[in-house]
């Protein structure tokens, strides 16, 4: 009986133990987290604070390129390009349907793969043979239009439901510019190259994608190299940039997504219309993070939600048309307890406590955002 009587208190002070072990180490968890975010939070508005008149300077200098300007129209070029460029997708069938649903005559006019390899460093003296048969007439056409909508004659979402759909490949868009302006150098003709080539760059900026957006000013690099070889000549057709000046307007389009997050500080609203490179994709992807997390943190972050939609109402030139249905519908019940890869622990507190809800969506932003300003960082090294 003593023996019986000595096992169960035994089991209960275990018992006792491993709850107030797992207690203790659900605090430290609790306070790593709550210090995580709290410390990432802190970093951006540090850095909000840091460079943001650095960053007003950069936007200012990107609009004085008339090729920044904003446009009126609705003419859009995703027929004309989407089917002459590569597209980051999550399978192969997601492709084959994507060029399967094309207008007959859209089809097959992918840029070749091997073409952007064999253009090598060397690309300003490629052989005439690597562009003989291709046609650049549609780059000639590119100054028709005003915009270029992704979410138009491209792949589907690479997740169901995504509010974001896929991205043009880097390299075919970069290859059609290099073939086109090295085709120029090779006829004597690079003023005309240059041209059309800046158009191209032109509608990359015009995405909502910030990551295109920097794909349409590395383009403008490659416009500057041939400026720099026809310096000189009445075939230059104005000056390069300059690696400076290219700078300044990379460091625009990073800077501007820190500027429409879900946590970025209202006060920085008075200076938003004057965000003219890379304004709608910083919206884009603040809307992104907000939407899927938006189940986990409406309740705290309601005055943080209603400042970002601020932001979208006025923003019209915006088309973002994904985004702004998502915006407008309510969340699924059980999107914060169907998150993928939680354990169905977590999946019972995301559920059942509103501090662990929230601490989870805190994290998930704190991951999301990113450092913007690292380009700033790096030059105020140099000096």
């Amino acid at each position: 009986m003593n023996r019986s009587r000595s096992i169960k208190k035994i089991l209960a002070v275990s018992a006792v133990v491993v709850v107030v072990g797992a207690l203790a180490v659900a605090a430290f968890v609790w306070h790593i987290a709550r210090t995580a975010v709290d410390g990432s939070r802190a970093r951006q508005a540090a850095a909000l604070a840091k460079y943001h008149e650095a960053f007003l300077e950069d936007q200012r200098y990107a609009a004085t390129f008339p090729i920044f300007a904003r446009r009126s129209g609705d003419r859009d070029a995703s027929l004309l390009i989407g089917p002459r460029v590569g597209w980051i997708v999550a399978d192969q069938k997601t492709l084959d349907r994507y060029r399967e649903s094309l207008p007959v005559d859209a089809r097959g006019l992918e840029l070749d793969e091997t073409l952007s390899k064999r253009l090598g460093k060397e690309w300003l003296d490629a052989d005439a043979a690597l562009w003989a048969g291709l046609d650049f007439g549609w780059m000639s056409r590119l100054a028709e239009f005003d915009f270029w909508d992704l979410a138009l004659h491209s792949p589907d979402p690479l997740l169901a439901g995504s509010p974001r759909g896929s991205v043009p490949d880097f390299t075919k868009l970069s290859a059609w510019a290099k073939l086109r302006l090295a085709k120029g150098i090779h006829e004597g003709a690079p003023a005309s190259a240059i041209r059309e080539t800046e158009q191209l760059a032109r509608l990359c900026t015009t995405t909502e994608e910030s990551g295109v957006v920097v794909i349409g000013i590395h383009i403008l690099h490659l416009v500057d190299q041939v400026r720099e070889r026809a310096a000189g000549t009445p075939a230059a057709a104005g000056k390069p940039i300059g690696t400076e000046g290219l700078d300044h307007l990379r460091r625009a389009v990073w800077g501007a997504v820190a500027h429409a997050e879900l946590r970025t500080p209202a006060i920085y609203d008075s200076d938003w219309d004057q965000v003219v490179l890379g304004r709608c994709a910083a919206l884009a992807s603040g809307m992104v993070t907000a939407l899927r997390v938006r189940p986990l943190l409406w309740d705290s972050y309601r005055a943080e939600y209603e400042h970002l939609g601020k932001l979208l109402a006025t923003s019209p030139e915006c088309r973002l048309v994904r985004l702004r249905r998502l915006w407008l519908q309510p969340d699924a019940q059980d999107l914060a307890a169907s998150l993928e890869g939680a354990s169905w622990l977590e999946r019972l507190a995301i559920r059942w406590l509103p501090a662990a809800r929230n601490l989870t969506g805190e994290i998930l932003v704190s991951i999301s955002e990113q450092n913007w300003f690292r380009q700033y960082e790096q030059v105020r090294g140099a000096e």
